[in-house]
């Protein structure tokens, strides 16, 4: 553990050398002793008159290395983007000392007053607050503690409140399991989970990583070919990578190891979970340790939306089932002031997946202009998605033409096939290949 902590110090030194990373040290538990370097990314001011705040989502997720593609596309916009990294994560995870955040310092609370000084550090008296999944709940619980602070919100993908869960689920089990006799492909996936092909809970997280990277398409093509000759490789990297998600660890990438009390306790991850096929709110793995404490209230923000009096833009993605549109709709109903942008042929979070359509939209936020964009909603499929949604969308896609091709997937295909049309055909060969080893 020491050596490791060693080398956490040692790379954090040699990627403090990049000019456009700057520190403000907080406490880690509020009004006491000892401080850590909290990080923030910023580009040079750009034309506009307003800075934007962008907080990712995660919370395990939001280190301003990733992003850093993404920031430039914001100053290519004439944004001053200035992007924080969360408590725990990134190069803001070790304290002063050189010992890690304690998980019990790290709540929303005290991220939403380390979003403050960030902008205090920074000498920036209001800005547009941006911020993706979780990252969005911050946004919001910010500009309601600090109205005076905020100039306008983005909120891409939007967290409301820990109840969302149930949103997700349910939008989930409408499209791929619900009304099986109106629906042929909700019947084809009720029919592998009972014959055993699917895990009734793997099915849900799977499929609805599947649905927000290639869309409703893949989703099809692949109950078609887990149907045809069960589990191949793609399904099978996919739900592994489903069940590290929340317990892997990467540094600078995916770190979930020091934000784990954070998910299942305030977040609530799991909170609502209800055991039934394609339950997106439980775990996929056991929690490693009890997380105890309080839970975000299960109405969060949604009472409170009313009262945010700045304009307001929330980004959907039409592939989203995690904030699925049905949510972001609702919540940009509640808010006075907000204009709801649908995103084609995107999943959860536009900055990832398309974050030159995340800097427009933030651009004409700031510009008073969101209703406009409202209307040209399509043009922003023409923008490039960003390289790591280039990647997990290729490789979804690839992987599913190779299965769909593999000479040994059609071997099964043609001897299933065989089989339907003459039943007794295994029987007869089982015998042969027996006399044959005799």
């Amino acid at each position: 553990m020491r050596q490791i902590r060693h080398d956490r110090l040692r790379q954090d030194e040699l990627l403090l050398i990049r000019n456009d990373i700057f520190t403000v040290y907080r406490p880690v538990e509020e009004g006491a002793a000892p401080l850590f370097p909290l990080r923030y990314a910023r580009t040079r001011p750009g034309n506009e008159r307003v800075p934007a705040l962008i907080v990712p989502g995660g919370p395990g997720t939001a280190s301003v290395l990733p992003f850093d593609q993404a920031r430039k596309l914001f100053a290519g916009r004439g944004i001053d983007a200035v992007m924080m990294e969360h408590r725990g994560v990134g190069l803001s995870r070790l304290d002063a000392r050189g010992r890690q955040i304690p998980p019990a310092a790290i709540t929303t609370d005290a991220v939403v007053a380390d979003m403050r000084a960030v902008l205090d550090h920074a000498r920036i008296p209001r800005a547009c607050l941006y911020g993706t999944g979780y990252g969005a709940y911050l946004c919001l619980a910010f500009a309601l503690r600090y109205p005076e602070r905020t100039d306008s919100l983005v909120l891409d993908s939007p967290l409301v409140a820990a109840s969302d869960q149930v949103w997700s689920r349910r939008v989930l089990r409408e499209k791929l399991w619900s009304r099986p006799g109106e629906n042929p492909l909700a019947a084809r996936v009720r029919d592998l989970v009972a014959d055993g092909t699917l895990d009734p809970l793997e099915a849900g997280h799977g499929l609805r990583a599947v649905h927000e990277i290639g869309g409703p398409a893949a989703v099809e093509k692949l109950i078609g070919l887990l149907g045809e000759a069960g589990p191949g490789l793609t399904w099978t990297l996919i739900v592994a990578a489903m069940k590290q998600h929340f317990f892997s660890h990467a540094p600078y990438v995916q770190e979930n190891d020091l934000l784990h009390d954070l998910a299942f306790r305030e977040l609530g991850r799991g909170s609502y979970a209800d055991g039934l096929p394609l339950d997106t709110a439980s775990p996929l793995m056991p929690i490693p340790s009890p997380a105890a404490g309080p839970l975000l209230a299960p109405d969060g923000h949604w009472d409170k939306l009313s009262q945010i009096r700045v304009p307001v833009t929330v980004l959907s993605g039409t592939w989203d089932v995690t904030c699925p549109p049905e949510l972001a709709a609702e919540a940009a109903r509640r808010i006075p002031q907000a204009q709801l942008i649908r995103v084609p042929e995107t999943g959860f979070s536009v900055l990832d997946a398309r974050a030159g359509a995340a800097a427009i939209a933030t651009q004409w936020t700031l510009r008073g202009s969101a209703a406009e964009l409202a209307s040209r909603e399509d043009e922003l499929l023409t923008l490039p998605r960003t390289a790591s949604g280039q990647v997990l969308n290729g490789s979804v896609q690839l992987g599913l033409a190779a299965e769909s091709l593999s000479p040994l997937r059609w071997r099964i295909q043609r001897a299933k096939v065989r089989r339907a049309q003459d039943p007794g055909a295994r029987r007869r060969n089982r015998r042969a290949h027996a006399q044959g080893r005799r």
